[in-house]
């Protein structure tokens, strides 16, 4: 018997085109691929489309990939992840909400490993609120200032301000995607190494790289090219696994990452700064055909 399965994923992604043109390979399996920033859809042809799938796969990229995820709840399709996992993931502020609770839950199995989240704030930055906003910020600089949606790289960004001048220039850099409220946290005292945890179903793994921000700090760059930064594995703690067995029973999460962050200022233990319910799997080995043999398991074909 032939299962169909629609998947929503940006073009020209190097992991997860590779995952597509495996998937295409079995016989029992038809799939539907969809790319949110280039098809125009018909709203009936989707519906119909999505009504005959029996799985949705979808690597939120904008709205429209948000919107599927309404049409699927809405005929009671099952996706990897369900609407409200991908939107609390999706926003800076709703997933900072959450984290807090799941380490207030978890306490004393992640106190020896998880610093809590640093303080954070919500607010706007515009024309007419800027001079305020700035007022407001000297007395906690330095302050790392990201977008909402970290989602939609079209309007996604992240900024380190340690002075008031570098408020200033982050605003007439971004002041024409502000359009919505900003996440702003204390900045953390680090060792500029990003620990990338991807999670494969109950495998774990570890990729690391420098601090864009960092990089950015010591050359002087304005843009950075996340991807272009040089990756490699690393292993992870034995309470890393633990902390992603509990991430995924407390969020409903199958494929996805999480970063930490190590204090230098806590004897080495770790923040928990952020979770991508499906990050792009770059710089893992064999991450295609790892996530391959996990969609078989679950979905049986």
């Amino acid at each position: 018997m032939t299962k169909k399965i629609f998947v929503s994923i940006r073009k020209n992604h190097d992991v997860l085109d590779k995952v597509v043109r495996k998937l295409k390979e079995y016989s029992n399996l038809e799939v539907f691929v969809h790319h949110p920033f280039e098809d125009i859809i018909n709203l009936t042809d989707i519906l119909n489309q999505l009504k005959e799938s029996g799985y949705l796969i979808l690597k939120a990229s904008n709205k429209i990939s948000i919107d599927i995820l309404h049409f699927a709840k809405f005929y009671n399709i099952p996706a990897l992840h369900d609407l409200d996992t991908v939107i609390t993931c999706r926003s800076k502020i709703a997933l900072d909400c959450r984290l807090r609770q799941i380490f207030e839950k978890y306490y004393d199995e992640l106190k020896d490993f998880l610093l809590p989240i640093p303080n954070s704030w919500v607010g706007c930055i515009n024309e007419k609120n800027l001079e305020a906003f700035k007022e407001w910020a000297k007395p906690l600089l330095p302050l790392v200032l990201k977008s909402h949606d970290q989602h939609d790289k079209h309007i996604r960004f992240s900024f380190l301000a340690r002075t008031i001048e570098e408020i200033d220039a982050f605003y007439e850099r971004f002041k024409d995607i502000l359009y919505y409220s900003i996440y702003i946290q204390k900045h953390i005292n680090c060792d500029n190494i990003d620990r990338k945890i991807y999670v494969i179903g109950d495998k774990v793994f570890g990729v690391q790289r420098e601090s864009p921000i960092a990089i950015a700090i010591r050359e002087n760059l304005d843009f950075i090219d996340v991807d272009k930064i040089d990756k490699e594995e690393f292993e992870i703690p034995e309470k890393t696994v633990q902390l992603a067995k509990i991430l995924t029973k407390e969020m409903n999460l199958k494929l996805f990452g999480f970063d930490l962050i190590k204090s230098l200022d806590h004897d080495g233990k770790y923040y928990l700064i952020d979770v991508n319910d499906f990050p792009g799997y770059r710089g893992l080995k064999n991450a295609e055909n790892m996530i391959v043999n996990f969609l078989q398991k679950i979905l049986y074909f």
